[in-house]
């Protein structure tokens, strides 16, 4: 648990802010099973072992990943835990999100989200903005969240350091993709282009059929139809490029496979005018959350193998198939 991380060199200490300067409760094992108890929801492991070595404060690295979630006090179990968590569901959270950060910039609260396992399993780890009335999906599980935090931007200089200094894909072994799976990807990337083939060649045998017609309306279609029909060649042929580049750098890629389609935004208050949820994947195997485009065509709980390019250039997703 936490094999690349130093708990012991975790915590800020110096930090300025008032009431983190001060010494944290002990970590009291009775206090952890009443609070447990109260509430109805028991802690994760990782969450408990990062609190037996310091009971709560700010970490060095407080910026969960490349969101826009900034952490200004991870909490510790004592006496403030239960009127935390009695604040958040009377401010709207359901009963199931247990807050556990709050956020630097505002009165955003990050939660253990135990709705879907329950008492079964690691819940995740999601953020409760109270102003737009949303819950974020931030990670899979706490130990994922805490191996996402990285150094606050302190500028835009700064930001790029960061950027690459802590690149996820930095060692990570590239490899050919073949067999089966190039398959898949060659129809992910050359999917979208036989419509504009039909779009062009549709315009062109238009344009022939109305080339007999002395009709004046029939004549006005056809020479209105050059229009669509250039168009359509011109996408045709951008396309082919677009997809020769996408072939030729996607074969050697970083191959990841997601298990499942979260919600982005999801609403904190559900209603029927909510708007469309915005979907996003999480990554299994570098314990980071990236918004990918496209994905529509997904749904959530199916598996999506995601093709970074060695070299640069477009992450493509494909469904993979149930074996």
């Amino acid at each position: 648990m936490f094999d690349n991380i130093d708990l012991n060199d975790f915590w800020d200490n110096d930090n300025n802010v008032a009431y983190l300067t001060s010494e944290p409760e002990p970590f009291s094992e009775e206090t952890l099973h009443e609070i447990e108890k109260e509430i109805g929801y028991k802690y994760p492991e990782s969450y408990i072992t990062l609190l037996r070595v310091q009971n709560g404060g700010c970490p060095q690295k407080p910026r969960v990943g490349d969101t826009g979630w900034v952490i200004d006090e991870i909490y510790g179990i004592n006496k403030n835990t239960i009127d935390e968590y009695k604040l958040c569901t009377d401010s709207g959270c359901p009963n199931a999100l247990v807050p556990i950060c709050s956020n630097a910039y505002d009165y955003d609260r990050m939660c253990l989200d135990y709705r879907k396992c329950e008492n079964n399993g690691e819940p995740r780890v999601v953020g409760v903005d109270f102003e737009s009335n949303t819950i974020s999906f931030l990670a899979k599980d706490f130990e994922s969240f805490i191996n996402m935090l990285v150094p606050e931007d302190d500028d835009d200089e700064d930001s790029e350091t960061v950027e690459d200094e802590f690149d996820p894909y930095e060692g990570v072994q590239f490899t050919p993709v073949e067999g089966e799976q190039k398959k898949e990807l060659n129809r992910v990337i050359w999917g979208d282009l036989p419509w504009a083939i039909g779009f062009a060649a549709f315009f062109i045998l238009l344009i022939f059929l109305l080339s007999f017609s002395k009709n004046a309306l029939l004549i006005l279609i056809r020479i209105l139809s050059y229009f669509p029909a250039g168009y359509g060649i011109l996408g045709t042929i951008a396309g082919l490029i677009d997809c020769i580049s996408k072939s030729r750098k996607t074969y050697e890629s970083y191959v990841d496979t997601v298990d499942v389609v979260w919600e982005a935004h999801e609403p904190l208050n559900k209603n029927k005018y909510y708007e469309k949820k915005q979907k996003i994947f999480l990554r299994l195997k570098k314990s980071k959350v990236e918004s990918y485009p496209n994905t529509d065509r997904f749904k959530e709980g199916d598996r999506v193998r995601v093709y970074r390019p060695k070299n640069g250039g477009e992450t493509i997703l494909a469904k993979e198939q149930d074996q």
